[in-house]
């Protein structure tokens, strides 16, 4: 955070002293108050955007009201669609996640199988041995598979960086993202390795079935993505409001920056549940059928409408009418420089269905971790 050039902090406030509808009347200031509004509102819907920004179809001075709605309708898009920074980096993260834990799981089964049985004949011995050599090779292929997988993806993002800085026309902070993801990759060259290994000399010694990120509980969640919120998560879960927000200062804020880890937390797990566990599925799926017109057949629609729905649901959910310690409105998030400044965004580029009951729960535990 400490590379990044902000103007001097002021409460939103404090810069847009009028009411927002009334201050707005040029394009440059609609996206800096579209801007302001959705990262404190996920609730507000893109239609409603032209009403609070007072534009209508015969103003002059604003883009007319669909013009509106499509610029917010793009914003939110590239800030929490599905080629998103976000939905890239909940993906990489889960995805990391679940691959480590079919490694150990099958790695305890190897464990588990080194544990003669009692009474047990030769014959039940050697299918035991037999089954045991079978899982550790299972591990053994599964780490090669990450090793050059994990390979080959490093030898693209290092081809990439040096083309950009031979052409000279990637930004800095472009180049920071590239050396970022090599130094991500180079973490696992050798690939993912079993992590429960350890002496196994009876049952008791076995280590427990490691949860996929689905089958977490809610406090598991937490902590997963806790362990992975610090400053360059939240810069970039809010990197397209650049130019409006001021990171260092909405950070340093502990009341805002506990919204908006709360907000992320939600939205990764929202965006798991209802977009990238279907999809996983039927990629699980399609790989075990062994007849093409059944892998064709087999799909789990993923539900976008109900994940950004859900995220929508983050403010009354999270710090409903009687929450002791609400953040409130746009107007206490801390900005940087003039509205009327000509401010430019730049993208951070990126290259188990649950009820609404398990949202709920999930929404509370948030709620309640202050």
């Amino acid at each position: 955070m400490d590379g990044l050039k902000e103007r001097e902090p002021s409460r939103a406030g404090d810069l847009y002293t009028a009411e927002i509808g009334q201050a707005v009347n040029t394009v440059n200031h609609q996206r800096n108050a579209v801007k302001l509004i959705m990262a404190r509102w996920s609730a507000v819907d893109p239609i409603h955007y032209p009403i609070i920004l007072g534009v209508s179809q015969n103003d002059s001075k604003s883009k007319d009201v669909n013009a509106v709605v499509s610029m917010v309708n793009t914003m939110q898009t590239s800030w929490i669609g599905q080629s998103s920074w976000v939905q890239g980096y909940i993906k990489g993260e889960t995805d990391w996640h679940d691959l480590q834990a079919h490694i150990n799981n099958l790695n305890r089964f190897r464990l588990l199988l080194k544990v003669p049985q009692a009474n047990e004949t030769p014959a039940q011995r050697t299918t035991r041995r037999d089954l045991q050599r079978a899982y550790k090779k299972a591990v053994r292929i599964h780490v090669a598979h990450t090793q050059t997988a994990a390979a080959a993806e490093l030898a693209e993002v290092e081809e990439e960086f040096d083309d950009a800085v031979e052409k000279g026309e990637a930004t800095q902070t472009e180049l920071q993202e590239m050396q970022d993801r090599i130094q991500h990759l180079t973490e696992y060259q050798g690939g993912l390795t079993a992590t429960n290994n350890g002496p196994c000399r009876n049952l008791a010694d076995v280590p427990a079935v490691e949860p996929y990120y689905s089958q977490m509980a809610n406090n598991a969640k937490f902590t997963f993505w806790e362990a992975r919120w610090n400053q360059d998560v939240f810069v970039s879960f809010l990197w397209e409001f650049s130019g409006v927000l001021h990171y260092k200062q909405n950070w340093n804020d502990i009341l805002l920056r506990t919204m908006f880890r709360k907000k992320f937390f939600w939205l990764a797990d929202v965006v798991s549940q209802y977009i990238l566990e279907p999809l996983k599925a039927t990629a699980v799926c399609q790989s075990s059928a062994t007849r093409s017109l059944v892998r064709s057949s087999l799909e789990f629609p993923d539900n976008k409408a109900l994940a950004y729905a859900e995220f929508k649901r983050a403010d009354s959910l999270l710090y409903p009418p009687d929450h002791a310690n609400p953040p409130g409105s746009h107007m206490i998030l801390w900005v940087q420089g003039a509205p009327s400044q000509k401010m430019r965004t730049r993208k951070r580029a990126r290259e188990t269905d649950g009820d609404e009951e398990e949202g709920r729960g999930m929404a509370n535990f948030l709620r309640d971790m202050e």
